[in-house]
């Protein structure tokens, strides 16, 4: 049967939405007619970025999807993964003789190397940015910098931590962080100039300066441009036919 449904990986407790034939492998279904009047396309654009899909209980899913029955019955489960916060390397280097007494120790988690050792690996550099925009007009601003690692990214403004559901809150959405990590701003105010810091794993990333400026925009009436040249062009007219005719009287 052909239809919109909903899937439960047991391997992995989370819940994905299938379209097309619905299978015997299938542990729950969604009639058409309900998930359309329920669930719109806007919702289903998460599960394009979450490929293998999200808790059932995530903070992100829409009202909508929380409240199907599907989710609602589905059980609260419990999943173990390895953390992507790499370890930290501590090491200290000695250098041996041939009669095995160290005659040099570089510590090399303080960021102490010896000559003898190779060159370390340089560190990324931070980019900065410096973005003008205009009052009222909205912006998006994307970390310009990576620390060639997939963790999450953290704002600061200033040097205060962005937190995305008090901005939410206190800007009353004029303001919010997507889930790809940029901020966007739907109408820019001239207090939104600042310095705009992103981090990864407690390293600076990229640095944007942000200036919004208050921009003078002059609508023009084409219809009273015109009528104004009519006019201009009709008075230089006159006053040259009067100009000519009274030079060929004076001489007459």
């Amino acid at each position: 049967m052909n239809a919109i449904g909903s899937r439960f990986d047991p391997r992995t407790g989370l819940f994905k939405f299938q379209m097309g034939v619905i299978s015997a492998a299938s542990n729950s279904t969604v009639n058409e007619t309900e998930f359309t009047s329920e669930v719109t396309p806007v919702d289903l654009e998460l599960f394009t970025v979450f490929k293998y899909g999200i808790p059932c209980r995530s903070h992100i899913l829409s009202p909508a999807v929380k409240n199907l029955p599907q989710v609602i019955a589905r059980k609260n489960e419990i999943m173990i993964g390895y953390c992507k916060v790499e370890c930290p390397k501590e090491g200290v280097f000695e250098l041996i003789d041939k009669d095995g007494k160290v005659i040099e120790k570089a510590n090399n988690s303080a960021g102490i190397y010896s000559l003898m050792q190779e060159l370390p690996p340089l560190e990324p550099d931070v980019a900065r940015i410096l973005i003008y925009a205009a009052k009222g007009k909205p912006v998006v601003l994307s970390c310009p910098g990576n620390l060639n690692t997939d963790a999450p990214i953290l704002w600061q403004i200033g040097d205060k931590n962005l937190i995305p559901d008090l901005i939410v809150a206190e800007s009353k959405g004029r303001i919010y962080v997507s889930i790809s990590d940029k901020i966007y701003i739907k109408i820019a105010k001239l207090a939104d100039s600042n310095v705009y810091s992103c981090w990864q794993q407690k390293e600076l990333a990229g640095v944007i300066r942000l200036v919004i400026e208050k921009k003078f925009e002059m609508h023009f009436n084409h219809h009273i441009m015109l009528m104004g040249l009519l006019i201009i062009l009709s008075v230089f007219l006159y006053v040259f036919t009067k100009a000519f005719f009274g030079r060929k009287y004076a001489k007459v």
